[in-house]
């Protein structure tokens, strides 16, 4: 695929508008023809004022990421959790159960190797020894 397109304008103010347009697929990780279609189909003014479930989400990689709940709440707001590491076996058939669409690397955070590129890296800390709902132990070392 190529990187560079060239298109040749002669009025300023078309120059203006496709300066626009790439900020806009460069915002959007997208190409220029790509953006120039979409805004075909839709019109500019739609196109800009488009809501966050019409424009490409942010990507999150989820660290601790237990049953996902964090992560329940941010694809609620519009993410996509692309990523996910958790140790306990339960919580990953949990997690796995409830975000199909998201890879799940179950095992220590400390084996993994390397991780995806995303707009955002979350990570829910270890609550066992701490929660109500746990046996609230100041010893715990989680």
């Amino acid at each position: 695929m190529k990187k560079t397109q060239l298109i040749s304008l002669a009025k300023s103010e078309h120059r203006e508008l496709l300066n626009k347009i790439e900020m806009l697929a460069n915002k959007e990780n997208r190409t220029l023809s790509d953006t120039i279609l979409d805004l075909i189909s839709l019109g500019y003014g739609e196109y800009i004022n488009r809501t966050v479930e019409e424009s490409t989400p942010f990507s999150v990689v989820s660290l601790f990421a237990g049953a996902g709940g964090l992560d329940t709440g941010l694809e609620m707001a519009g993410f996509k959790t692309i990523w996910a590491n958790e140790i306990d076996k339960d919580a990953c058939e949990t997690y796995i159960a409830n975000h199909p669409d998201t890879y799940v690397e179950r095992g220590d955070i400390r084996n993994v190797k390397s991780f995806p590129k995303a707009d955002l890296v979350v990570g829910g800390y270890p609550c066992q020894g701490f929660s109500l709902a746990g046996n609230r132990l100041i010893t715990d070392e989680r």
